[in-house]
């Protein structure tokens, strides 16, 4: 359900919208983990080209079914939205650290699964140009390049390349906060009994294209293991697609102690890329809002984003159980009592911070 405009344009649902559900993504994947979406498995070569753009023939697509008529003067629920805005920026991976070949493992329901299984060699059957474009070519059945690229800094957003393909060359796409003996760490236990699998594969068709996942995720190094590529595919673009909330405003700090100095930018930049649509925990493993304290104080004394405040309070809120506990993590299926300390941002009057600029 949509309702706004776009300039001159109207962009409320209606009659006038169509759909199709297309065959580029397989649609049984696993999910990544218990708070996270699901693993995306992407056949470029059923992407219905120039869908996105002006003058593209939808004569094929179906008109999209109403299921229901909006009451006089639209749905109570919907509120106009009062966040900044989110600016998609992408930061190139400044660094190839590693490259080499694998013994292709057993295809799995799990990619992150097939990844884990495969030990990265020497590179002697395949080619790799460490320039760019870099230049990949698998020569041998069952031997495939794996290339590692470091983005010099933990971030928030959406793997991304570029890349000049051969169709039906293979690019598993996989992402880690750190590396285990020199290689990402796709798939991990984060449970006794919940793991989380951090693979995408693509499959590429003829010439120029690109990928992006849909869903943002945590990490600091990309893993791209390609298979099939009998003849050179060339990648132009790797790294994030940044998603940079436009904050209100942003505190400076200084002082005689460089280390302090150094703490509030760190502190700073972590709330900033753990920030889109409130506030996400922990971004690898879940997109939950742990609601503790210390994101509303770093809000008040740093940002002082009062759009951002409300919109944090009201998923706490949301929370609420008939009896009027609220729970924390939420969004999410695994919830405990808020804890106490956070009660007055609910409850009590909103406090006053002097901000400079």
């Amino acid at each position: 359900l949509l309702e706004g405009t776009a300039g001159d344009a109207v962009l409320d649902t209606g009659e006038g919208w169509k759909y199709l559900i297309p065959s580029v993504w397989k649609r049984d994947t696993p999910r990544q983990s218990f708070q996270l979406h699901f693993v995306e498995v992407a056949d470029l070569r059923h992407e219905p080209l120039g869908w996105d753009r002006p003058g593209f023939d939808d004569s094929a697509w179906k008109p999209a079914v109403i299921v229901g008529k909006p009451p006089q003067g639209g749905y109570e629920n919907l509120v106009a939205r009062d966040l900044g805005d989110i600016d998609e920026v992408f930061e190139p991976a400044p660094a190839l650290v590693r490259y080499g070949e694998v013994q292709r493992g057993e295809e799995r329901k799990i990619p992150a699964v097939r990844i884990n299984s495969e030990t990265m060699e020497t590179a002697r059957t395949v080619r790799v140009s460490d320039r760019w474009p870099i230049s990949v070519q698998t020569t041998a059945p069952g031997r495939d390049a794996a290339l590692i690229f470091d983005m010099g800094r933990m971030v928030i957003g959406c793997p991304y390349f570029e890349a000049d393909g051969v169709a039906g060359a293979e690019i598993d796409v996989s992402i880690s906060e750190y590396l285990d003996h020199g290689r990402v760490l796709a798939a991990r236990r984060i449970t006794p009994d919940q793991s989380t699998y951090l693979t995408d594969s693509v499959t590429l068709r003829n010439g120029r294209q690109e990928w992006k996942r849909y869903d943002y995720n945590g990490y600091r190094y990309i893993q791209l293991t390609i298979r099939n590529a009998q003849k050179p595919i060339a990648i132009h673009k790797i790294g994030t697609m940044l998603r940079n909330y436009r904050f209100a405003g942003e505190a400076t700090f200084h002082s005689s102690d460089p280390v302090l100095d150094r703490i509030f930018e760190y502190a700073k930049w972590t709330h900033k890329v753990n920030t889109h649509w409130g506030y996400c925990g922990s971004a690898w493993r879940e997109h939950a809002q742990w609601s503790d304290l210390a994101w509303a104080a770093m809000n008040e004394t740093v940002f002082n984003d009062s759009g951002l405040m409300r919109y944090y309070l009201h998923q706490i809120t949301l929370s609420q159980d008939p009896q009027g506990r609220m729970r924390f993590p939420y969004p999410g299926n695994e919830a405990i009592e808020l804890p106490e300390q956070t009660m007055w941002l609910a409850d009590g009057p909103p406090c006053t911070t002097e901000f400079r600029r």
